[in-house]
């Protein structure tokens, strides 16, 4: 649920987030990866492999004018220490959380955005009056509404 995170190589099969918050380190039965092995915060936790391969569902990406691109900007509040800020470039969107990088995410559907790996997908919601009211991101498969939000850079003295 969480905004994917860089990894850098610290050994084969071993990868480590920045920081060190976790490391990952994928264990192998022969040339096949059947397992990773998950650290963090001193714990460790074997997750088996469910499948060959990872499922991804092929989107084809939608052409938008720069208009209807610009109806989704601004800020949206994922949560009390989560601000989201979508942002629009030539032909797509991007989404870029407190304290992340910025994902791009391309069209592929009225309303519906999603980045090229399928590691996000956000939902953007409208009213009666069809104005963009908030959003639904889903990241690792847990779902967050985001309510669109006006805030202010506070002024310095």
């Amino acid at each position: 649920g969480n905004f994917p995170a860089p990894l850098r190589a610290i050994g084969h099969d071993v990868f480590a987030a920045a920081g060190d918050a976790f490391v990952l380190s994928f264990q192998r039965d022969g040339h096949v990866v059947t397992s990773v092995l998950l650290g963090h915060g001193g714990s460790n936790v074997l997750a088996q492999r469910l499948s060959a391969r990872a499922p991804r569902l092929p989107r084809p990406q939608l052409a938008l004018a720069a208009t209807a691109l610009r109806a989704y900007t601004g800020d949206y509040r994922a949560g009390n220490d989560t601000l989201l800020r979508i942002r629009a470039n030539a032909s797509t969107l991007t989404v870029q959380a407190s304290g992340q990088g910025a994902i791009e995410l391309a069209a592929f559907a009225a309303d519906r955005f999603a980045d090229p790996r399928g590691t996000c997908e956000v939902q953007f919601l409208r009213d009666a009056a069809h104005a963009v009211t908030g959003l639904k991101i889903v990241l690792a498969g847990v779902e967050r509404d985001a309510p669109r939000v006006v805030w202010n850079t506070p002024a310095l003295r």
